[in-house]
């Protein structure tokens, strides 16, 4: 119905409106990306050359629609950017940065808690390190069953945006 970058008709805020009263929009989103798995699929057993066709047509819209990018990557369509080697080796010393970061960010916290009286032991490291990764994975869960896939990867996108200086 609308277009980011191609020509839209005249009425498209009112077919957007009427499609918004009308439907639900994540039931549509699931149906469309259960469609698009459901080829990406049988193209994939039953006719290569189709399939190979249909990767090139996502890859020629790539920056085209990004709520359309969102849907077909849901379905494993989505192109994904091809790095070079420097900006694949960059993008790894900043993991390992980021780890040895997180790494002394725990273990100040608990030189801290040993300064202070409280007893650090091996149990208490290991429940701090299963109660923080619970606590994200529940923080992930509720806001995957309350917002949906496509809107976590809008999310996560805006959030990934935030860092875009540390490219």
């Amino acid at each position: 119905m609308f277009s980011e970058t191609s020509w839209t008709p005249a009425n498209t805020v009112e077919m957007n409106e009427r499609f918004e009263r009308e439907y639900d929009q994540r039931l549509f989103e699931k149906k469309i990306v259960g469609l698009l798995r459901g080829l990406r699929r049988r193209l994939k057993r039953e006719d290569l050359r189709q399939f190979e066709s249909l990767v090139d047509a996502v890859r020629a819209m790539d920056h085209e629609d990004y709520y359309l990018q969102l849907m077909l990557r849901s379905a494993g369509l989505g192109a994904r950017p091809r790095r070079t080697l420097s900006e694949r080796l960059a993008r790894f010393v900043k993991l390992i940065v980021a780890a040895v970061s997180i790494i002394c960010a725990m273990m100040g916290f608990f030189y801290t808690l040993d300064y202070f009286g409280v007893p650090v032991t091996r149990e208490s490291v290991a429940f701090f390190g299963w109660a923080i990764a619970i606590g994200l994975a529940a923080i992930y869960g509720t806001l995957y069953l309350t917002l949906g896939k496509a809107r976590i990867q809008i999310l996560w996108d805006r959030i990934a945006d935030m860092f875009k200086w540390l490219d």
